[in-house]
């Protein structure tokens, strides 16, 4: 089935129309009207849509529609941002590190939140899997030097595990951290040291207060 666009006057089959076929402009038409329109009245286009973008509807409608061109053109984004960055090296690194410090506690929360989910959870066993198979050679050396260096500090440490596991004393997670009071604690805290008569001498902490204690 054909129609005349009222138009151009050309005759073209009535998919090439719009509204299902029911507009009196083809495709191309429309096409070039929209445009023109646009090019005629580009300020008040962008006023517009800067003001609906700040709505809730208007978040959503953005944030859809960029998930979908995302998907569309992934490869094209790639290779342009590879692109970019390959040559504003220096500009991007600056840029990252200014976005950090100025928003870091945000940073932070939000990847706190992220770990806590099963897709966090996920991603971080799967990068820590990635990193170990290309270092392990390094990281099992490391390890070594490192518990030769600390050693009552590693005995300690197995000690508080075995007694856990054995049940001997309840795990860490059964209390509040005794310093802040206030989170759950995670750890055991060698408050005496780490001397053999000192190994079961701990105190359960939080992973927060327990890593500012050890700085100090």
């Amino acid at each position: 089935m054909e129609k005349r666009c009222s138009k151009c006057g050309k005759v073209k089959p009535v998919d090439e129309f719009r509204k299902g076929g029911t507009a009196i402009w083809c495709n191309q038409c429309g096409k070039e009207y929209d445009k023109d329109r646009y090019q005629r009245n580009r300020q008040k286009f962008l006023d517009y849509q800067r003001e609906y973008s700040k709505t809730e509807k208007g978040r959503a409608v953005h944030k859809k529609a960029s998930r979908v061109y995302t998907k569309r053109h992934a490869e094209e984004i790639l290779k342009r941002a590879k692109t970019y960055y390959d040559t504003n090296r220096d500009k991007v690194r600056d840029s990252k590190k200014r976005s950090y410090q100025k928003h870091r506690d945000e940073f932070l929360q939000r990847q706190r939140e992220f770990r806590e989910t099963k897709e966090g959870k996920e991603y971080g066993q799967n990068k820590w899997r990635k990193y170990y198979k290309k270092h392990s050679e390094v990281l099992i050396r490391k390890g070594k030097d490192r518990r030769l260096e600390n050693l009552d500090k590693y005995k300690a440490r197995d000690a508080i595990n075995k007694a856990v596991v054995r049940g001997k004393i309840p795990p860490p997670s059964s209390f509040i951290c005794e310093i802040c009071k206030e989170r759950p604690a995670r750890e055991y805290h060698h408050f005496l040291g780490y001397a053999e008569e000192n190994r079961l001498k701990v105190i359960p902490v939080c992973s927060k207060c327990h890593h500012a204690v050890d700085k100090k």
